[in-house]
């Protein structure tokens, strides 16, 4: 921020162009310096753009402030931009008023010849929102660049019909050269259409994909948390069976978001064919999350689905587990209230007898523990 302050102090402090031509091409060269400074921080700026816009995901209260700093960011990057333009556009016209035709014609010839790399039709645009979002940006900051150079066209235009028109000299070469300054402007200009078109593309690709996933990971993060809050099965055959077509719903569900998964999946592999290499990364990591989770739902919900089966296949064991015990206790509770009425015999072979029958009977109550807790577990 504070090389953009200081960038725009220099732009509104050199406004003065020379009335010399050497002078102004002096002034040429060293404004393209800047141009190429101000190029160098384009990927500084969307790296800043990018991280700003993540953190607004963790930092929910400084939402507002954070939207605040990267709208002064970009305003001010776009103010950088367009007073740019204009410093490189007033020398340009300034030499073809001093009649540097030749000047003006091969400056504005070498700008669009400098601008066709970055409008190629084989240079990727697709990848994820922030990244496409940055494009656009960069492409608006170019489309107003390129109308502003519409009136240096037309003025070059103007100045080759009055050469060849006024010159007794053989101005053959005047042609040659408009002729060549059309077709890079008429070929910059339908690059500039064609690569608008395939950014809005790109940006709808963008934008379905990034809706699809966040919708599916918010329903993978439901689902985990509801298979998760499962406790402890009923005993009883009716509630069990109510959970298990319950589960069955479940499932049937979890097989409809496969489809979409698999759906999400194809989208994001589409955008990877056309990514541009900064946002590769990215996507790879949606897809990877998106379906390493639906892995997760699927082998809780297969644990869930056999939990279920075998708690109801069970449930005959258990009550036989249940009505055997009951037995016991029915047996255990009289024989103990019986023995608890019975004087304690004087003689010690008689008590050491007593002793060795109540063991008995507390090993055996102890042996049945595990099953009286596996009958009345909550």
């Amino acid at each position: 921020m504070e090389w953009l302050e200081e960038s725009e102090k220099s732009l509104d402090a050199d406004l003065e162009i020379a009335n010399d031509p050497d002078k102004i091409k002096m002034q040429l060269a060293q404004h393209k310096e800047f141009q190429k400074s101000l190029g160098a921080k384009l990927s500084a700026y969307d790296t800043t753009n990018r991280t700003g816009r993540s953190l607004k995901t963790s930092l929910a209260d400084d939402n507002l402030k954070l939207d605040n700093m990267l709208s002064d960011l970009r305003d001010k990057w776009d103010a950088i931009c367009g007073k740019s333009v204009e410093r490189q556009n007033k020398p340009e016209e300034a030499l073809l008023f001093l009649g540097q035709f030749a000047g003006a014609l091969q400056a504005l010839i070498d700008w669009l010849y400098k601008a066709e790399p970055q409008l190629a039709e084989d240079q990727p645009v697709h990848g994820d929102n922030d990244l496409v979002m940055n494009l656009m940006g960069n492409h608006k900051a170019f489309h107003q660049d390129l109308g502003i150079r519409s009136s240096s066209v037309q003025a070059l235009k103007r100045s080759a019909r009055e050469l060849a028109e006024g010159s007794r000299d053989d101005s053959s070469w005047v042609q040659v050269q408009m002729q060549e300054l059309s077709t890079r402007w008429e070929k910059g200009c339908a690059l500039t259409v064609s690569k608008q078109t395939r950014l809005e593309q790109a940006l709808w690709q963008a934008e379905e994909c990034h809706s699809v996933v966040h919708v599916l990971l918010a329903w993978q993060a439901e689902a985990q948390q509801a298979l998760h809050c499962h406790g402890v099965l009923p005993d009883e055959e009716e509630a069990l069976r109510t959970l298990i077509d319950q589960h069955r719903e479940f499932v049937k569900k979890l097989e409809e978001k496969k489809a979409e998964v698999n759906k999400a999946t194809a989208m994001g592999d589409a955008i990877l064919a056309l990514c541009h290499p900064d946002s590769v990364t990215t996507i790879k990591h949606w897809i990877a999350i998106l379906t390493a989770r639906f892995e997760e739902v699927s082998v809780r919900a297969k644990e869930h689905q056999q939990r279920l089966a075998g708690a109801l296949a069970g449930l005959p064991a258990h009550q036989e587990l249940l009505e055997a015990l009951l037995s016991w206790l029915q047996w255990a509770e009289p024989a103990l209230t019986d023995k608890d009425k019975e004087v304690i015999p004087p003689e010690t072979e008689e008590v050491k007898a007593l002793r060795a029958e109540h063991q008995t009977f507390v090993e055996e109550m102890s042996r049945k523990q595990p099953d009286a807790d596996e009958v009345t577990k909550t």
